[in-house]
């Protein structure tokens, strides 16, 4: 049986996990990371209980799904694990931020940062091969989403190029067409306007 969840999201869960992931990063950039860390888990229970029924507690081993198709609740579910692992990190609490951060890379594994600040945590542990490995998996990470974004940014230019190159030839033909225009325009002028200046 699949260990992955396809839960539909509460919005109001999200909305309000949005909300203390907010209220938790205005404490952490002020200093007072037990506020922080606070705010942050009342976001992970909100979605725990409402969106991830199967996300009981952080480091459960559950993940969801490599697909978004919650309306970005799982990716709200790592960033709050995330921000809680730096809050936690910045407490001075390794042990916490290492579970927190090990969540967040479960969640969202392609998430570069998740995989540094689990690395940042195992250093913290002395736990040093394991924080070398982390980092490794981070600078992966980055590196894979460096390629995709690349590839969708060449892809657009791609399109925006034939697109580009599309309108530039109706452009020209219009002008053309302008060009033919004025010049029957003129012959008739000379036409009819010589005509006119006999009939007077």
């Amino acid at each position: 049986m699949s260990q992955y969840f396809n839960i539909v999201p509460n919005k109001a869960a999200c909305a309000s996990s949005l909300a203390a992931k907010e209220r938790g990063n205005a404490f952490f950039k002020a200093g007072d990371y037990t506020s922080a860390i606070r705010e942050y888990t009342e976001g992970v229970n909100s979605l725990a209980t409402k969106v991830y029924p199967s996300h009981l507690s952080a480091g459960s081993g559950e993940t969801r799904g490599s697909e978004d198709t919650d309306g970005g609740a799982r990716n709200l579910f790592a960033v709050l694990h995330s921000n809680r692992a730096a809050a936690h990190a910045a407490a001075g609490n390794a042990r916490q931020s290492l579970a927190d951060a090990t969540e967040a890379c479960r969640v969202e594994p392609n998430w570069a940062k998740a995989h540094s600040r689990r690395a940042k945590a195992l250093f913290a542990l002395k736990e040093f091969k394991q924080s070398a490995q982390a980092y490794a998996q981070a600078l992966g990470a980055a590196n894979k989403n460096l390629a995709v974004a690349t590839d969708k940014h060449n892809r657009a230019m791609e399109v925006i190029g034939k697109q580009a190159d599309a309108q530039s030839s109706e452009y020209m033909r219009l002008l053309e067409e302008n060009a033919s225009m004025r010049r029957r325009l003129e012959d008739y002028d000379l036409m009819f306007g010589g005509m006119a200046k006999k009939n007077k």
